[in-house]
Order: structure tokens, then sequence, then C-alpha cells
């Protein structure tokens, strides 16, 4: 099934053709087209003279919706918010969990193995199309790598980056070239997003590998504070942290 396909299934939303007049002033759900036939959700509205605002240059609008007052997403109670290729689940497919990535991408990495990243919604972590306090767990496993590694990256093909100067081969930054000139920026906005759709006493479970920024950089992007973490990996440099919302500040 096309990802589209796939946004077009959402419950309780109604899309309506770009044809249709959308309000004005009026913040609604939008179907994003970046040029290269991908398409994700995000949040925009248009304006007096009817142009739609917070559109990334270069990308067009193809359908609108109203949001609704509440916007489950079947119920299902924890977000990953970059899913990824899903690589430390038990199960990929499990029930309760609303796997969300910018990517929507199947390519063979240059190792030769199959990698893919097939979402269950095609979103940006710094502007996700959810209400307010909607997940009792948001797993946020953000893009962490900076320098290039030549023209053949597998931990760039699999992870993404956050530099421009990064070429990963096995698939094209989906988005993420708009959006990593600046990391401290863009994760900044990714951990307040991930509070915000996290329901008040909510976990927040955060993934981090220094291979090229330290995690004590990256806990300044954020005013909340940790409850505890785990530090694992063949180098011991990958942290899992766990934040509860409304915890101490």
């Amino acid at each position: 099934m096309r990802m589209l396909d796939k946004i077009r299934q959402f419950p309780r939303i109604e899309w309506k053709s770009v044809f249709d007049d959308a309000p004005y002033g009026k913040i609604v759900y939008v179907l994003v087209d970046d040029g290269c036939c991908h398409f994700y959700t995000q949040l925009a509205w248009k304006n007096e003279f009817g142009e739609w605002v917070d559109i990334p240059h270069g990308h067009s609008v193809r359908q609108w919706a109203e949001a609704p007052a509440h916007l489950t997403f079947g119920d299902k109670p924890i977000l990953d918010a970059c899913c990824g290729g899903k690589m430390f689940y038990f199960d990929k497919h499990d029930p309760r969990v609303l796997f969300q990535d910018i990517r929507d991408v199947e390519t063979t990495l240059c190792d030769g193995r199959h990698f893919e990243v097939k979402p269950d919604v095609q979103a940006d972590f710094t502007n996700m199309p959810y209400p307010d306090d909607s997940f009792a767990m948001v797993v946020f496993d953000p893009p962490h790598l900076v320098h290039s590694r030549g023209k053949k990256s597998k931990m760039a093909d699999m992870y993404g980056c956050l530099s421009e100067k990064t070429k990963p081969t096995g698939w094209q930054h989906i988005k993420y070239g708009a959006l990593y000139s600046d990391w401290r920026d863009l994760l900044a906005k990714g951990f307040a997003e991930c509070f915000r759709v996290l329901k008040p006493g909510g976990f927040l479970i955060f993934k981090w590998n220094e291979t090229d920024i330290k995690v004590t950089e990256i806990l300044k992007l954020t005013p909340a504070k940790p409850i505890f973490g785990h530090i694992s990996g063949k180098r011991a440099n990958t942290h899992w942290i766990c934040f509860m919302k409304g915890g101490a500040k």
C-alpha cells in the first residue's frame, strides 16, 4: 500500500482536495508533496491572501483536512517519532505502537543488506500532526550523525544524518536536508514536540549514540530533566534515557 493511501486511511479524518475551500486562519492537517512523489503530513494554515503558511520551500499541498478534537490514530498508546528501520523492536508490527518517520524508503545498503523504513505515518518530528497529550509513551531516536563517512556510509544509510555534507547512497535524505543546517535547533524542536504530544505523567524514552555528539550536549536542548539512563553498545556510546512529563524540572 502506498504511503499516501495509508495516510488517507487515518481514522476520523476527512481529506479534501486543495480545490475545496480551506478555512483562513485555522490550523489544519495537510498532505505535502516534496516534488519527488513523497508525501507526509504536517500542520499548516492559510492567511488572508489564500497562501499556505508553514509549508517548506519547494513543497506543495495536495490535500487538507480539519483537525478533529480527539485524534487517537487507532488508540495506540505509544508513538515512535522517528522509527527508522525499527531495529530495536521485538515486534516491528507491534499494534501498540504508532510508527512515524519522515522517510518512506526501501533500498539495499552498501554491504548488500536489504533495508527499509515503512512508517504508519510519514511526518516530521519537529511538527507532528497529533493533538496535545495524545500518547502515554513517546520514543525519540533521532538521527545522530553529523560528519561525512565517505560515499558509502552504511551508518548514514540506516540512521539518517544531521549534516548536509553527509551523503548516504542507499536513499536520498528525504526532508532532513531542509532541517539539519542547525542540528541544535532541529533536536530542540523535536524534544518540544515529543513532550507536547505526550500525556501528563507519560514517559519519553530517548536514545542517543555519541558517534559524533556527546549526550551532554544533547541534554542541554531540553529543559526537562531525565529520571534515569543506561549506556549500551559495543563501544559503550549508546545512551537510553527516560524522561517523565510533569516530573522534575
